[in-house]
């Protein structure tokens, strides 16, 4: 004969039947747990306990569950699906999160440059180090270094010549009107740094990548300028004073229309 029991609900009691393949939640709400290889134990009210009375799935009065319990299963993940997807975020993203690395020397300073728009990220300037980017994006570089600029006719050891000597002439003479605007070469060279805060984008913005070549033209105005104001005799006199003259006036001239320091 069929045995019957009486239990009284718990709230939440949670049902799983287990076996070597899968986990397997019946329902919630109520009951108790069946062994691996015995019939399915269903519920029935039990109007005399207040309770539920438990039976064999078999036996002749027993009842579905409630329909407010709901059956669920789980099924343990494939191992090898898991090393299939390691797998894949290994080899397959990291050589995608790599072309997103941009770096910029310890002597260098960089703008952001989109590849696929070609637009300029000027309102930040990047130090040296290790960037992530994204994919599509990399730096225009400069030198943080001071960058010569030679004018000279004579190549020395290890310099590099920007341009030719300064051809220009010199001013009157106060002692003798005669003697005004005599010719005169000048070979000089100095030295200028760019800026490590936003005007660097603003020198990008004024001259592109061809900076150099613009303080170049605005050096060699800038001295033809300044000589002129001295008479010959000067040259020979106050050369100390001209050269003096010469660095201020460049100083000024290159600060207003190229924002670098000389």
């Amino acid at each position: 004969a069929p045995r019957y029991y009486t239990a009284h609900l718990t709230r939440q009691h949670l049902f799983i039947r287990l076996t070597p393949a899968r986990k397997e939640i019946l329902f919630e709400g109520g009951g108790s747990m069946s062994r691996e290889g015995d019939p399915l134990m269903t519920s029935s009210a039990d109007p005399v306990g207040g309770g539920y009375r438990l039976g064999h799935g078999d036996d002749e009065g027993s009842v579905q569950p409630p329909n407010r319990f709901r059956q669920r299963t789980i099924t343990p993940m494939n191992p090898s699906f898991i090393m299939n997807l390691l797998f894949f975020l290994f080899f397959g993203l990291c050589p995608i999160a790599w072309l997103g690395i941009g770096s910029i020397g310890p002597l260098e300073l960089g703008l952001l440059r989109n590849s696929w728009t070609s637009f300029v990220t000027t309102s930040k300037t990047y130090g040296p180090g290790l960037y992530w980017n994204g994919v599509g994006r990399s730096f225009i570089r400069f030198p943080s270094t001071a960058v010569n600029i030679v004018f000279n006719n004579v190549t020395a050891k290890g310099q590099q010549i920007d341009a030719g000597p300064i051809e220009t002439r010199t001013g009157d003479d106060t002692g003798d009107q005669d003697s005004g605007g005599q010719p005169i070469t000048i070979c000089l060279s100095f030295q200028y740094l760019l800026p490590t805060d936003n005007d660097l984008g603003q020198i990008y913005q004024s001259f592109g990548t061809n900076y150099h070549e613009r303080y170049i033209l605005v050096a060699r105005s800038t001295i033809s300028n300044v000589a002129q104001q001295y008479s010959p005799s000067d040259f020979w006199k106050r050369r100390a004073d001209i050269a003096d003259s010469m660095l201020a006036s460049l100083q000024k001239a290159l600060k207003l229309q190229g924002h670098v320091e000389v």
